[in-house]
């Protein structure tokens, strides 16, 4: 009796060994895929620190600092009109997706998305996403 309890939790051990790599194989693709997609991406959380930039909108926005705040964000890219505090609480009240569909920033037309990142169990808005796309060709 005492051995398959002790077989148990080595089986049990095990499985979660497992399961810890399988998901440290998921984050590092889904971190990978994020880090190479053509517009830019990033993530802010509830008190505005900026968790996550990829490369992407380093490149959109001419970032030439690490941003790490959405407060540091927003002095970039006032002078276009946009408000991302405004833009972040407006997507986080009404717990949606909301989009500027043409925002002219420096010498380009951009497409901004803010979009709430939500708990699958209890729906809390945990985070905040942002997508910014160089839309300057497609309206030539």
């Amino acid at each position: 009796m005492m051995l398959n309890n002790a077989w148990r939790k080595i089986l049990m051990v095990k499985n979660l060994i497992n399961r810890k790599r399988s998901l440290e194989v998921e984050h590092s693709q889904l971190v990978a895929s994020i880090k190479n997609l053509p517009i830019g991406f990033l993530i802010i959380e509830k008190n505005h620190n900026i968790i996550f930039v990829n490369p992407a909108m380093d490149q959109i926005l001419g970032l030439t600092k690490e941003v790490l705040s959405l407060d540091e964000l927003s002095k970039i890219v006032l002078a276009s009109g946009v408000d991302f505090q405004k833009l972040c609480a407006h997507c986080r009240g009404y717990k949606t997706a909301f989009t500027l569909p043409e925002v002219a920033f420096r010498d380009k037309i951009l497409k901004i998305t803010s979009i709430p990142i939500v708990t699958s169990g209890d729906r809390k808005i945990t985070e905040t996403a942002v997508l910014v796309e160089d839309i300057s060709e497609a309206k030539l």
